[in-house]
């Protein structure tokens, strides 16, 4: 059990020492009531250095009989400087051990409004569950025959294409990590065979533009706006702001993805981190919600605003924090579609299951270049049949939840990244000496075709590296480079690449130079090869 100590800070707090409420000195603190002491050294650090930690920090009784205690020393406040703290933030100090690690939740961040109607008085302990043996796992959980990561790809980038033949689990595994992510709380485990953060889209062939996901106006029967069960998930994501929201768009290919999804791709590429939350322009505009009022409050909730009736979701502080979905809250996300419209979740992962065949239709490198595609074939083995015999494990709920930053991305841009890495002391001049050589080296051996990479690739990758980073400190930078060379490869380059003999024969033998280096780039290559030679055509895909 992990405690987390929270305290509404006051204009005493911001200038001059912070005080603790006497409750807390033993429960969280550590001070035994025997303790005949007036005072107890603490060892504390900032949550953005965390191998730091003054050597004067002290936790003492009040002065002039004061009832609460104090947190001094004469660098104490350099811990949080700068956060710029303000009258009315909260700190936010975790117990590790016998360490605390100390960070400030602004006023207006998401966290805050979360935590705040839980405050009766001016602080709130929260005991909270260790991260359970599945988030641990889930790095090996979801991976393909290559160890390529899911969850590193999505933390990179929200949008992924799992490609494969049929019947290899490609749309099991998405339903999968919305079972294992989806907590117990009301209005998301109502359904034992789908939970309610999960969203099955079976694409259907005739699909030539957006309006069978993002809706469009009508006046049959009156002046109105068609909602989709799509708009309708993306506003139940909102809602549940803390919770992964799972699309997974089941045989995407068998309609041409760049016309049906063609705002959605441009809009995936204008997430920007803002105040902490990662935002983009809008995929319908604030202008709809206005006109349509009155009909798409109760089409997108589902009901009449004013008959929701949800009861708070929370038994004890042990689980999970969320907002306490209520009408209020309908009211307000409404209100936020009439001013912004409706923009992707920062909680939302797409991911769309391919099958690359005769009835589908291939991938443009609009699309390509916007993903993170990744192969769900088989071993080339007995060993995946022999698996089978053993009984697939049944999807259910955990009793403890994978967290949203499993899941979620951090950063979008590259120098959001290196600013992170900075921050926690990384060798970030490697990825600045280093990646613009290999990018560069890349783009020489794909000369004379139309699959060189630019700047997005390059983003993306650092990006990767960070993650990758983040996964394991203890590893150096010099070393996730290759790593992530080798996977930004497999998930971005190598997918976009296709074509003839005379295209493709000198520039192939060009990149298997460049990937020989790279495990999994360099079978791929070596197979793109061999097809090319047999069939005088060849591409990523089998």
């Amino acid at each position: 059990m992990q405690q987390v100590y929270l305290k509404k800070m006051t204009k005493q707090d911001v200038t001059k020492s912070v005080t603790v409420c006497t409750e807390s000195i033993e429960r969280f603190w550590g001070v035994s009531r025997q303790n005949t002491q007036d005072y107890m050294s603490i060892r504390i650090c900032s949550e953005n250095n965390l191998q730091y930690f003054p050597n004067d920090i002290t936790i003492h009784k009040g002065y002039n009989g004061e009832k609460d205690w104090r947190i001094t020393g004469s660098e104490f406040k350099s811990l949080y400087k700068d956060s710029n703290a303000q009258e009315g933030d909260i700190m936010c100090i975790k117990k590790v051990k016998s360490t605390f690690i100390l960070s400030i939740i602004k006023k207006d961040s998401t966290a805050y409004s979360v935590l705040s109607p839980f405050f009766k008085d001016n602080y709130l302990i929260i005991d909270i569950e260790k991260e359970s043996d599945a988030s641990l796992q889930a790095e090996n959980t979801y991976s393909n025959q290559s160890n390529l990561s899911l969850l590193t790809a999505m933390r990179t980038k929200p949008f992924l294409l799992l490609a494969g033949i049929s019947g290899t689990g490609k749309s099991r595994i998405v339903k999968k990590m919305a079972f294992d992510s989806c907590p117990n709380i009301v209005g998301l485990r109502e359904d034992s065979t789908s939970p309610g953060n999960y969203k099955l889209i079976e694409v259907k062939p005739n699909w030539h533009d957006s309006s069978e996901l993002l809706g469009y106006e009508s006046q049959i029967n009156g002046a109105h706006y068609v909602v989709t069960p799509f708009i309708q998930f993306l506003v139940k994501a909102m809602k549940y702001k803390q919770v992964p929201f799972f699309v997974c768009m089941d045989e995407m290919n068998l309609a041409p993805v760049e016309q049906y999804f063609a705002e959605f791709l441009s809009v995936l590429e204008s997430r920007t981190l803002e105040k902490g939350e990662i935002t983009s322009e809008p995929l319908i505009p604030a202008s709809i919600f206005k006109k349509y009022e009155k009909t798409l409050k109760k089409e997108i909730f589902g009901r009449k605003v004013d008959e929701a009736n949800m009861n708070s979701p929370y038994v004890n502080a042990t689980q999970d924090i969320s907002t306490e979905y209520s009408c209020s809250i309908e009211e307000d996300i409404y209100e936020l579609l009439k001013e912004k419209g409706l923009r992707l979740p920062s909680n939302l992962i797409v991911i769309g299951t391919v099958n690359m065949d005769e009835t589908t239709h291939q991938f443009s490198r609009k699309v390509i270049d916007r993903a993170m595609t990744i192969e769900m074939n088989i071993k080339d083995s007995d060993e995946p049949f022999k698996e089978f015999f053993e009984g697939e494990s049944k999807l259910c709920y955990l009793e403890t939840p994978i967290a949203l930053k499993e899941f979620k991305p951090s950063v979008v841009s590259a120098s959001k990244a290196l600013s992170e890495l900075e921050g926690k002391k990384a060798n970030v001049n490697i990825i600045k000496n280093q990646v613009p050589t290999l990018l560069n080296e890349l783009n020489q051996a794909l000369n004379g075709t139309p699959f060189k990479i630019a700047y997005r690739v390059q983003n993306e990758l650092v990006v990767y590296i960070y993650n990758l980073y983040l996964q394991d400190k203890t590893k150096r930078i010099e070393d996730l480079i290759p790593i992530a060379i080798d996977d930004i490869l497999m998930l971005k380059v190598l997918p976009r690449i296709e074509g003839d003999e005379d295209m493709l024969e000198l520039p192939l033998k060009e990149l298997a130079k460049f990937v020989s280096p790279y495990e999994k780039s360099k079978k791929k290559v070596e197979e793109m090869q061999e097809r090319l030679t047999r069939a005088h055509f060849t591409s990523f895909w089998p």
